[in-house]
């Protein structure tokens, strides 16, 4: 009875080794092969196509047509792009640049929105972070491609372009009852101005 008892454990003993050997087989292969995907989830490591929101500086700036891989994106109509972003220097170049296929850098998303370490890319040209859930591209640009811009305010507003302008507020109010008196309140503002000067 106890030859029977060892001889079974003995076999399931070899069963587990030899699963375990074969999930580890599996792993390593998943590891070493970028391009190994499971059996039966093929049509997700194919070129996808949809439609991504552009934003660059925390702004939208436009929509356009993308095909994307789990590793990278393509977008079509990078000159619409290129359009859209205030102050672009070299858009030739820029553009030649962003046609090309870029990383979607996923691992950079920021998963909660007090998560930090996240959503930022440091380029010398052109760079971007593609979030597939939110079909959102941040698109991050070099400083060569982009102008220098003051970031001082001025102290006072600049002088006003108008000319003389009126307006008049005519208000009136009134309470009462069936077995009291009837009031009557008559409000009436009025305020010029001219320019940046103003009359009340």
């Amino acid at each position: 009875m106890s030859q029977l008892i060892n001889r079974v454990a003995h076999r399931v003993l070899l069963i587990l080794l030899m699963a375990g050997w074969l999930c580890l087989s599996n792993l390593v292969q998943a590891a070493e092969g970028d391009d190994w995907v499971p059996p039966g989830f093929e049509a997700f490591d194919r070129p996808q196509r949809t439609l991504v929101d552009i934003y660059h500086g925390g702004y939208f700036l436009t929509s356009v047509w993308a095909t994307y891989t789990p590793k990278d994106i393509t977008l079509d109509d990078v000159a619409k792009i290129a359009d859209s972003i205030p102050g672009l220097l070299q858009p030739e170049t820029f553009r030649t640049l962003l046609a090309a296929p870029q990383p979607t850098h996923s691992e950079q998303i920021c998963r909660q929105a007090e998560a930090t370490g996240c959503g930022l890319l440091v380029v010398d040209d052109v760079g971007l972070i593609f979030d597939v859930q939110q079909l959102r591209v941040d698109l991050f640009v070099g400083s060569t491609f982009l102008e220098t811009r003051s970031a001082g305010q001025p102290a006072y507003l600049p002088p006003s372009g108008t000319g003389f302008s009126l307006v008049d507020d005519v208000s009136l109010f009134f309470s009462g009852a069936e077995t009291g008196d009837t009031r009557y309140n008559l409000d009436n503002n009025l305020v010029m101005a001219y320019g940046e000067n103003r009359l009340e």
